[in-house]
């Protein structure tokens, strides 16, 4: 039942949708509205309570937003939504947003003798036959095992996926059995663009979370691009509650410092890190205007040559091959991976060099990619929390007892996902300390 206090902090609602304001100390007032903190403040939302949320850029969506350029819809940094997350499956309607997916399975392109080889690796589990072209690519052995893998994960509890071992990816998968010339074929390309580390140092904790949900579900690409789950949430929340252009700052847990003014609140949340740039991964991302598809399929390319300090891109991809309205009047949209470590292995560290040396890569797979355009080269430095091993990575959010309530990615692992969890245990948390009861949530974006 809810608390004494719990009525004070409710809002009237005609179904879902609260009605009325009152004061400012009446409502929670939540710092970043990035996916965490939209998702939190809908949580809180659906239990009747008011809030108010600060964004100090000018949009929703902290680091997934899309741009439009010359036509192209260019994400800031190569993104997908993964259908097979358990949080993110079951709060986003996918159908809604238009998605559509990448083709099970990988490409990878590699250089073999100067001429580039391209190997398909199918899914065997949704594409048997095309799989069994697969074997031909590699030791059949290692294929095995990455069938054999898939199949305990996919019948494995998530929880199970953190309870055991905290070693390193690249430990676990040796330890599995994988080959040397496997891990860099395959899974170092691979877990380059998602954990934003070559060296496959991440927890292997996360390497299971991840692999598991790429097993269960699709990698997706919303039609008006990666920003439209944080614009749906938004519209969930009301665009009313939430100030675009406002830096805003948490004194202690009820007070808020906004420009030079403090209001009250019934409880402060923060949605954003605050950790330096040392616990967190960097990446670059280059988008390019092609006349046509050089990979066309619906691939993802991994770079079957990946080493650090040898070569920059980890892989590439054609958003407008998966949802053709990210390219432009019939042209095609490809977008470059460069992990951070690898461009500072090989001493990148301005826009124009990161660029020349990816244009050089791409010379020798595609050479006519020296008529691509440039559309952005993007860097992000702070696009996921250090996650390696031994950090005791969870399931979930622990219990706190800190004042001022977090959520985002950095309290929890570095992923959609994550960000979705870790605001809804900061919403029930939220929810308990104003002596409201939280009601199940079933609301859907």
């Amino acid at each position: 039942m809810a608390g004494v206090h719990g009525s004070y902090f409710r809002e009237r609602c005609v179904g879902n949708r609260p009605l009325g304001i009152r004061s400012m100390s009446n409502r929670v007032h939540i710092v970043g509205a990035g996916v965490a903190g939209l998702h939190c403040a809908a949580v809180l939302r659906s239990n009747g309570v008011r809030v108010a949320v600060y964004e100090k850029s000018d949009a929703v969506g902290g680091r997934m937003r899309t741009d439009q350029v010359g036509g192209f819809l260019l994400d800031r940094g190569f993104h997908v939504m993964q259908s097979g997350y358990e949080c993110a499956g079951s709060r986003v309607d996918f159908g809604s947003l238009g998605a559509r997916p990448f083709r099970s399975g990988v490409r990878v392109i590699r250089l073999a003798g100067g001429t580039p080889e391209v190997l398909t690796y199918a899914d065997p589990f949704r594409s048997p036959l095309a799989a069994l072209g697969s074997l031909r690519n590699g030791n059949w052995f290692d294929l095995l095992r990455v069938g054999a893998l898939r199949w305990r994960l996919v019948h494995q509890d998530v929880n199970a996926s953190f309870s055991s071992g905290d070693a390193s990816t690249h430990r676990y998968l040796r330890e599995l059995g994988f080959s040397q010339d496997f891990l860099k074929r395959f899974f170092c390309p691979l877990l380059a663009g998602i954990f934003l580390e070559s060296r496959l140092a991440t927890s292997e904790r996360m390497f299971r979370f991840v692999f598991q949900a790429m097993a269960r579900g699709k990698m997706l690409l919303p039609r008006a691009g990666i920003k439209a789950v944080p614009e749906r949430i938004a519209d969930f929340v009301g665009r009313e509650h939430i100030r675009l252009g406002v830096p805003a700052r948490a004194i202690d847990s009820r007070r808020v410092l906004i420009g030079d003014r403090v209001e009250d609140a019934a409880q402060i949340i923060v949605a954003h890190p605050t950790v330096g740039a040392s616990d967190s991964r960097s990446v670059w991302t280059l988008h390019f205007d092609a006349e046509h598809s050089p990979a066309p399929g619906g691939y993802l390319l991994l770079n079957g040559d990946y080493e650090l300090g040898k070569n920059a891109i980890a892989h590439l991809a054609v958003p407008s091959d998966v949802q053709p309205c990210y390219g432009a009047d019939g042209r095609a949209l490809v977008t470059v991976t460069v992990v951070g470590d690898a461009a500072q292995a090989l001493g990148l560290v301005e826009p124009g060099a990161v660029a020349d040396r990816v244009r050089y890569e791409l010379g020798a797979w595609f050479p006519q990619s020296v008529n691509w355009r440039i559309l952005a080269v993007q860097n992000v430095s702070g696009a996921l929390p250090v996650r390696e091993a031994g950090s005791g990575l969870k399931a979930d959010t622990p219990a706190t007892s800190s004042e001022i309530l977090s959520c985002g990615d950095h309290c929890l692992h570095g992923s959609v996902e994550g960000a979705l969890r870790s605001a809804e245990a900061a919403a029930i948390e939220c929810l308990n300390r104003l002596g409201i009861e939280p009601a199940p949530i079933t609301h859907t974006y």
